[in-house]
């Protein structure tokens, strides 16, 4: 009977520990055969080889681009590129550019170096836009450099008429984006009072005191303010103003028939009346002399007259048309 024990024992003790063996091999993690971890590695250099070749389109050197010159609404200078605005920043040495400018846009980190080369602004662009274009701009600002240089030059002209002509033949986002008509009508207005300066034209001002800027005295070089009763006169308070071009007084003075226009209506603050001289050129009636009069009295008339029958001198006219109320 022990010999039968020791006979069945045997077997199990001998496949035991071939099924731990077993079991081991099983669970163990094999390594890659040589042969394919080198084909891996000569994949991945392969792979490399294009990569090295597509840094030169990174490369911050870039060819230099013309910009346009542009002007903002506060009369700074300002460039623009495909629809983007650059306002200057700050005169910076980079490179071999000069002057350093930033995205009108101030969200925008887009920036410019630029330099002057043959009076053409010269550079490159860093950084993109993180915004559209808005090639728009560039005709709104050219449009309102517009409306000021016409301002400037039509100061009689209505700020509806000037605001009407500047819009004709505007697109929709053009006309738009030119803003209210009640917001040009006030670039126009700073525009004239850059022109004439701050004249008190208010009812009650001194007319002593008052002073008249350059634009409202001269044209064309030549000066139109005839007669200043406040030099000619020792008044304390009451004033005459006469004004003329010397070509047309000359125009006047070859002409035998006058035509005299009056009107309350029309005398600008302080000013009560005023009348105009004019005649008949070649079938077309011109206006020679203007003259503002503080009071509406015939003493001042005469004065006036005057003043222009003087300028004209040994001339006289053979025959006056007089229009009362007379509004052009």
């Amino acid at each position: 009977m022990g010999n039968q024990t020791e006979i069945k024992e045997s077997p199990s003790s001998d496949i035991r520990p071939k099924l731990e063996q077993i079991l081991r091999r099983s669970t163990r993690k094999r390594s890659a055969p040589k042969v394919e971890q080198e084909d891996e590695m000569e994949d991945i250099v392969v792979d490399e080889v294009p990569e090295m070749n597509q840094e030169e389109p990174v490369q911050e050197e870039k060819e230099d681009i013309e910009f346009t010159t542009g002007c903002t609404n506060r009369g700074f200078v300002c460039i623009w590129y495909k629809g983007f605005r650059y306002n200057k920043s700050e005169l910076r040495n980079y490179l071999h550019y000069d002057t350093y400018w930033r995205c009108s846009n101030r969200r925008c980190s887009a920036k410019a170096y630029t330099f002057e080369q043959d009076g053409k602004i010269i550079g490159s662009v860093r950084h993109k836009h993180n915004h559209l274009p808005q090639p728009e701009q560039r005709l709104v600002e050219i449009k309102r450099q517009e409306l000021k240089q016409r301002a400037r030059e039509e100061p009689s002209l209505s700020c509806s008429k000037l605001i009407a002509s500047i819009r004709a033949g505007c697109d929709d986002e053009t006309f738009v984006a030119l803003g209210s008509e009640n917001s040009l009508s006030h670039m126009a207005q700073r525009e004239k009072s850059k022109l004439y300066g701050k004249v008190n034209t208010k009812k009650g001002s001194d007319i002593m005191a008052l002073k008249l800027p350059p634009a409202l005295t001269e044209k064309n070089g030549q000066s139109i303010f005839l007669y200043d009763s406040r030099t000619a006169q020792a008044r304390d308070k009451d004033a005459v103003f006469v004004f003329a071009h010397p070509y047309m007084l000359q125009q006047l003075a070859g002409q035998t028939s006058w035509t005299i226009g009056s009107s309350l209506k029309l005398a600008p603050a302080p000013f009560k009346h005023s009348f105009v001289i004019g005649t008949i050129v070649r079938s077309q009636l011109i206006v020679a002399a203007h003259a503002l009069l503080s009071e509406n009295s015939e003493q001042f008339y005469i004065e006036a007259l005057n003043a222009v029958a003087a300028a004209v001198r040994p001339t006289k006219p053979r025959r006056s048309i007089f229009f009362y109320n007379y509004a052009p």
